[in-house]
């Protein structure tokens, strides 16, 4: 993980940190306290349909102000171009590993970078499987 994000670094630190035995972590042990310095940055997507869909549980401040898009309330595949990201959400929720990879999203005219993770849990107030997904903007070199 070095040339990873180091806020995704310590994000997906507590997530081992979190992590049971031979499990992922619930998500009641990455509640709004643990998740504080990453708040703004998060989306929360609940698996639903027996994983055939994902709904946008909340869609962080921050990104929303970054990418100008709200999704809270909506499903991955009503999207556009959602294919690749219920990819990544079914891929995560089966190995029960999290992914940690650059993600580049056009917006506002421009192609803004990411550095991603995307961390699996489970909600016992839901019995659902979720996840926690951290955009962490990557400074524009120029």
């Amino acid at each position: 993980m070095d040339e990873v994000h180091p806020r995704i670094r310590s994000l997906v630190e507590l997530w081992q940190l979190r992590c049971g035995p031979d499990d992922i972590p619930r998500r009641s042990d990455l509640n709004v306290f643990a998740l504080k310095p990453w708040l703004g940055c998060l989306t929360i997507f609940e698996e639903i349909e027996k994983g055939s869909d994902y709904l946008v549980r909340l869609d962080g401040q921050g990104v929303v102000e970054l990418t100008g898009a709200e999704w809270t309330g909506r499903r991955v595949s009503q999207l556009g171009n959602g294919q690749p990201l219920l990819k990544a959400l079914r891929s995560v929720q089966a190995s029960r590993q999290p992914l940690i990879d650059p993600l580049y999203f056009p917006a506002k005219g421009k192609l803004l970078v990411f550095s991603r993770a995307l961390l699996p849990v489970w909600d016992d107030k839901r019995a659902a499987g979720q996840v926690i997904q951290c955009l962490w903007p990557v400074p524009d070199p120029s």
